[in-house]
């Protein structure tokens, strides 16, 4: 009766404009008609943790930002979900401040829903809007009597870190809108008529501060403004007092984080000095303005504060992981809360050497042998597609052969949408490692073509962080090194899996799984000699 669909991307290296796409496929895999209801992520996979914890971080744990719920909510709407569920591993009655600031951000997203409920429920998307800011599109939803434009950040890494930046406007070109249609700027707190004109495609509408983060309203219906006023009326209270305490937790996190890294490596917090005071301005005035009973202005500030802290986050992030070959190659560069324990990481690399290989068979140069010593190869039947696994020899990084992965259409003429899930995969046998030790993982590969039908394309996981920590190689013309970095929270065995997600082929080679022992001290030298064996982490 219902297709419940959904993933978890936050803090994954699956960017939400492609997760949008994945969404935007699934119906096709049911009956039409079928109503979606789409999943939404509100914390992370208990593997996740469990590597955060073993890698010393014990006081803070990944967050899915207020942001990121909204970018979630919105994009399942867009994509026609017409049910929400919210998936949790943990109680949202826990204590501590992590489980409040996410009951916070719930709320907020539940108000936004009780708003635009006839749109979520009844509507029908009838377009997408240009905007003026290329890290933000919109779409509009439609019911019989008005519109409603959500704006939907597309930054790359929105699903680790979101992209924010406080502006004075935002502006949309909306097709098909009737010349009778005012356009008001719709928040949680209120409803404010904006500036609009017709030009060539649509109407114009324009956004006052902050338009990134809030929605339009579309009409000519004064029955839709006056049902929107009286419900405002009943929820900007809460409204902004919920925000203004997410506000003032969220800047309390942001210090808290930013006093480790100076204190641990010296950095200075001049760079980020104006916008914290920023912050810290803009949290006192809503404060004041909640006090003096104007809670509208209030949501405002609060809001402004949350821009100011996510700029803060975002430069920190970024920065922090700059030199690292990927966003999740670290298990603790995947969320602004764990920058203490990635810099602690990055620290300690450079006193450690790389351990010979512990993986049989990594050359990847005989099939017997492979099977011999425990390599796996799993097939999922779909209709019209077949797959093979092969050694290759005209295409190699090191040896005489890398391993092909191969799907194909059995009839190449029809189209292909979508591929419900990867046809084809190989298990590398497990190796053991033991609690606490570090290991790095990494293989060689060459995707000449985009993978067809998928999203995905090589995904590539070990078992210590799961499919939440997998890399995705979408496409790689010549041969390209791949790696990342875990810890065993016990004694353990540990595997890495290749997945080819849709139609196309894969060539890998040289897998690896390295431990990092710690360079031995003689004489002196120390970092020189780290920084020699492992320059190939740091630039």
């Amino acid at each position: 009766d219902v297709l419940l669909v959904g993933r978890h991307p936050i803090g994954t290296s699956l960017e939400l404009k492609d997760y949008a796409t994945w969404l935007a496929q699934q119906p096709r895999l049911a009956r039409p008609g079928t109503p979606i209801w789409i999943r939404i992520q509100t914390d992370f996979a208990p593997q996740i943790l469990r590597q955060w914890q073993a890698a010393g971080e014990r006081q803070l744990v990944p967050e899915v930002d207020e942001a990121q719920y909204r970018s979630l909510v919105f994009t399942a709407l867009a994509s026609g979900g017409k049910g929400l569920v919210f998936d949790s591993h943990t109680s949202l009655a826990s204590q501590g401040a992590t489980a409040r600031r996410r009951n916070l951000a719930l709320r907020w997203i539940n108000l936004h829903l009780d708003l635009i409920e006839p749109w979520a429920a009844g509507g029908t998307f009838v377009t997408l809007a240009e905007t003026d800011d290329e890290r933000t599109h919109a779409i509009a939803l439609q019911t019989d009597r008005a519109r409603l434009l959500l704006p939907i950040s597309r930054s790359r890494y929105d699903q680790l870190v979101p992209w924010r930046k406080v502006r004075q406007n935002l502006s949309y070109v909306i097709p098909g809108v009737p010349d009778t249609n005012n356009a008001y700027q719709l928040t949680a707190a209120e409803l404010i008529p904006l500036r609009h004109r017709r030009v060539t495609g649509g109407i114009r509408v324009t956004q006052s501060r902050q338009g990134s983060s809030t929605m339009v309203l579309l009409t000519s219906d004064p029955r839709v403004t006056s049902e929107f006023s009286k419900r405002l009326g009943q929820t900007r209270d809460q409204a902004a007092r919920w925000l203004s305490e997410l506000a003032q937790m969220k800047l309390q996190q942001v210090q808290l984080i930013q006093r480790q890294l100076v204190a641990r490596h010296s950095a200075s917090q001049a760079p980020h000095a104006a916008q914290l005071a920023a912050a810290q301005a803009s949290l006192g005035k809503a404060r004041r303005l909640g006090g003096a009973g104007n809670p509208s202005a209030s949501y405002e500030q609060a809001r402004l504060a949350l821009d100011h802290l996510g700029e803060i986050q975002r430069d920190l992030w970024q920065s922090s992981l700059a030199s690292w070959p990927s966003a999740v190659a670290s298990p603790t560069g995947i969320s602004f809360a764990g920058l203490p324990a990635h810099w602690r990481l990055t620290q300690w690399l450079k006193s450690t050497r790389l351990a010979p290989n512990l993986m049989p068979q990594a050359g990847l140069e005989d099939l017997a042998a492979m099977r011999s010593v425990g390599w796996r190869h799993v097939r999922y039947d779909q209709p019209g597609i077949a797959t093979e696994i092969e050694l290759a020899s005209d295409s190699v990084h090191e040896g005489r052969h890398a391993l092909r992965m191969r799907a194909y259409q059995i009839e190449p003429e029809q189209q292909l949408h979508v591929v419900e899930a990867a046809p084809v995969w190989v298990t590398s046998p497990e190796v053991a490692v033991t609690a606490g030790s570090w290991v790095r993982i990494s293989f060689w590969a060459r995707i000449a073509e985009p993978i067809a039908g998928s999203v995905d394309g090589l995904q590539v996981f070990d078992s210590l962080g799961g499919l939440g920590l997998a890399s995705r190689v979408g496409v790689a013309p010549a041969w390209k090194q791949f790696e990342f970095y875990r810890v065993a929270p016990e004694d353990a065995r540990l595997s890495v899996t290749f997945a080819l997600t849709g139609i196309g082929e894969a060539l890998i080679d040289d897998l690896r799984v390295e431990p990092l022992t710690r360079l031995r001290v003689e004489g002196g030298g120390l970092r020189e000699r780290a920084r020699a064996e492992n320059r190939h982490l740091f630039k």
